[in-house]
C-alpha cells in the first residue's frame, strides 16, 4: 500500500514509475548510538560478491531508536513508537524515491563537469527543463502527505 502511494506521486510528477527506487525490507537497518541521528536515508554501492566490483547502488534506511526519545517524550508507548518508526520510514523513503542522477555542466573556468543532482526533473512548456531540489522542508511536507494517506487507507482496510 505504501509503495502504491509513492507510485501515484511519481506518476503525477511525470516520472516513469519503473525508474522509482523503493527501499526493500532487507535494506532497513536498526542501530543504537546515542551520539547519532534518529533516522536517515543513504545510498550504498552494490558489490559483486565474486569480483568485488561495484555493480550498482541501493537505497538504505537506518533507524536509531536510541534517539527516538528526542523526538517523542512518550517513548514507552508501543503504538507511539510504531507510528514514529513508520513516519520516519516514510520521510526517509521520500529521500530514497527522489530523482538521482548526473547532469553535464561547466565549472567557473568553462571546463565540462558532471554534477550530481537530487530532486524531480520534468519538462515544462515555458522552460526547457525545470529542476526542483528537495530540501528537508519539502521532503517533510511530502512525507506528511504520504503518511496521512497511508493511515487513511489503512483505516479503511480495517
Amino acid at each position: 500500500m505504501l509503495r502504491g502511494i509513492f507510485e501515484e506521486i511519481y506518476k503525477k510528477s511525470g516520472l516513469p514509475v519503473e525508474d522509482m527506487e523503493f527501499v526493500k525490507k532487507e535494506d532497513i537497518e536498526f542501530f543504537y548510538n546515542i551520539l547519532s541521528y534518529g533516522a536517515h536515508a543513504a545510498t550504498e554501492p552494490i558489490v559483486d560478491s565474486v569480483t568485488k566490483e561495484e555493480i550498482g547502488e541501493r537505497g538504505v534506511v537506518r533507524f536509531n531508536p536510541a534517539n527516538f526519545k528526542f523526538t517523542t517524550p512518550l517513548l514507552n508507548e508501543k503504538l507511539r513508537k510504531r507510528l514514529l518508526t513508520l513516519k520516519l520510514l516514510v520521510h526517509e523513503q521520500v529521500h530514497i524515491t527522489q530523482f538521482r542522477g548526473y547532469e553535464e555542466s561547466e565549472d567557473q573556468d568553462g571546463n565540462p563537469i558532471l554534477v550530481g543532482v537530487n530532486g524531480l526533473t520534468s519538462n515544462d512548456e515555458h522552460l526547457s527543463r525545470t529542476r526542483t531540489a528537495f530540501n528537508e522542508g519539502l521532503v517533510e511536507k511530502i512525507a506528511d502527505s504520504v503518511f496521512e494517506e497511508y493511515l487513511r487507507r489503512w483505516a479503511i482496510v480495517l
